[in-house]
């Protein structure tokens, strides 16, 4: 296939969806990455057949961004106001209420979905000829603003793997 993002359209059900309209929001951000010669692939589904799977054995990655000369990249998107808790490590979504709904790792969502995806490359391949891959994954929180402090989720997190509501207008030249 060319560059360009597939599928070509949104869904209807996704685009009627408001759970879904941080996806939609970093779908239509991404769009233009094809005029650099990018692959963006949009809900990704993948089976996990590693020797230690996750839980459910299955998961889907929001976005994989693919070039030939930098590699790819696995993308989770969470949307709404996000904070992660320093003393527990948890992840939460602040609702209209102002209460905080528990969330989803998204590091480790996009961390596994790039290894997911990559054992699935190397299956394919051969295990003698296999090319070197860049790989990487990051996180988007397309309706939260930058935290100030650059150490705000830790050493193993840095804030350059996260792009944030600033980082919208431009997102395919901030990644």
């Amino acid at each position: 296939k060319p560059p360009g993002i597939y599928p070509t359209e949104i869904p209807v059900n996704i685009l009627d969806d408001p759970k879904r309209n941080a996806e939609v929001l970093v779908y239509r951000a991404l769009e233009k990455l094809a005029e650099i010669r990018c692959h963006v692939f949009y809900s990704c589904d993948w089976v996990d057949h590693r020797e230690d799977p996750v839980p459910s054995g299955d998961g889907e990655a929001d976005f994989i961004i693919a070039h030939a000369d930098f590699g790819f990249l696995a993308i989770e998107v969470k949307g709404g106001l996000i904070g992660r808790n320093g003393n527990t490590g948890e992840w939460y979504r602040v609702k209209r209420d102002g209460m905080r709904e528990g969330i989803k790792n998204p590091v480790n969502q996009a961390r596994t979905s790039k290894h997911v995806i990559l054992d699935q490359l190397k299956s394919g391949w051969g295990s003698n000829d296999f090319p070197y891959i860049r790989m990487k994954h990051a996180v988007v929180f397309p309706n939260s603003d930058r935290p100030a402090l650059i150490d705000a989720f830790g050493a193993s997190m840095p804030l350059s793997m996260f792009a944030f509501k600033q980082d919208m207008p431009d997102l395919g030249g901030y990644l």
